[in-house]
């Protein structure tokens, strides 16, 4: 089921960045503005593809990459690698983390010629890719990690698929962790909200669906 959603019901990322970790806004507006440097340094020109991460997408992984300082982050998609980069970059800055990306082989085109090619070679140490289908994937590493801070879906985004990895990723997340998924497109990630009891946030960004988060 496609669900069509008013401009009333969504809330911007800085709003949901607040809800999910109370930080006030002067402090969100602070790694901001690092989100800001970091990304103009050496690449005030992004190449603009359709499977790269939106501006809010991007900067709210940062900011509570920033905040939460994560030890341990999945991500399901990676595309050209805009939000595993500011993830690590967020996870540099705070000398902690491991993030560890799942996505399937790239189709080796000009446009994309590897999986995460946009991540610069000084954040790659605190990234570990695995090639594949998550639902090859997903579940060994669950079971080898045992325990996350934040899940990410950013894969293929049907009904099916987005409700097999919220469930078996949730019972992963540690309390107070947190799950967050690209393009609220169906039902899957308000029903899953409502099947565990959890207040489901949608933020609008600049494409068709919003993104949703969830604290466990």
């Amino acid at each position: 089921k496609n669900i069509n959603f008013e401009d009333n019901t969504l809330i911007n990322y800085k709003k949901a960045i607040n809800k999910v970790t109370k930080i006030n806004n002067n402090k969100i507006k602070i790694f901001e503005n690092n989100f800001s440097d970091f990304l103009s340094l050496d690449n005030k020109i992004l190449p603009n593809f359709s499977w790269a991460a939106t501006n809010e997408l991007a900067r709210l992984t940062y900011i509570i990459t920033r905040i939460v300082k994560p030890k341990i982050i999945i991500e399901t998609g990676v595309g050209p690698g805009m939000t595993s980069w500011s993830i690590l970059q967020a996870m540099s800055e705070n000398n902690k983390g491991q993030l560890y990306s799942i996505d399937l082989p790239t189709p080796n085109t000009k446009n994309m010629p590897e999986v995460g090619y946009l991540i610069p070679d000084s954040l790659k140490d605190r990234w570990n890719l695995l090639i594949g289908s998550s639902k090859k994937l997903l579940p060994s590493l669950l079971r080898e990690i045992s325990e996350i801070d934040i899940f990410i879906h950013d894969s293929r985004h049907s009904f099916s698929n987005q409700m097999y990895e919220y469930e078996t990723s949730w019972p992963n997340i540690k309390n107070q962790g947190l799950l967050i998924s690209d393009d609220i497109s169906n039902d899957a990630f308000i029903n899953f909200s409502k099947n565990n009891d959890r207040n489901a946030i949608l933020i609008k960004q600049n494409k068709n669906f919003p993104i949703g988060i969830i604290k466990k």
